[in-house]
């Protein structure tokens, strides 16, 4: 049984052309949000590294401020002072390697 088509005045050209510009604007939207992540990802970055530099001076500085009174801490208690290293070592060891 053949299925009757209705002709509506456009003809089967004029369906090709419009699905054909379709497809090019498609692709053109799709370029366009390729490129805007691109731009997104690289701004997303630049702040992710400008929070991490940041992070890095103020434990740096941080650091600089304690390292004093920490020396004269460990200078007086030597022993005590490595088993804490040690412990927190093991700690770190565990958490890290755990399987």
């Amino acid at each position: 049984m053949a299925i009757a088509r209705k002709k509506n005045g456009f003809g089967d050209h004029h369906l090709d052309a419009r699905l054909k510009s379709l497809r090019e604007d498609l692709g053109a939207l799709q370029s366009d949000v390729l490129g805007l992540m691109n731009e997104v990802g690289a701004a997303a970055g630049d702040q992710v590294q400008g929070a991490l530099r940041e992070t890095a001076d103020r434990v740096e500085n941080w650091g600089n401020e304690k390292l004093p009174s920490m020396g004269k801490i460990v200078r007086g208690n030597p022993f005590a002072a490595c088993a804490v290293l040690l412990s927190a070592g093991a700690v770190l060891g565990a958490i890290l390697f755990r399987r």
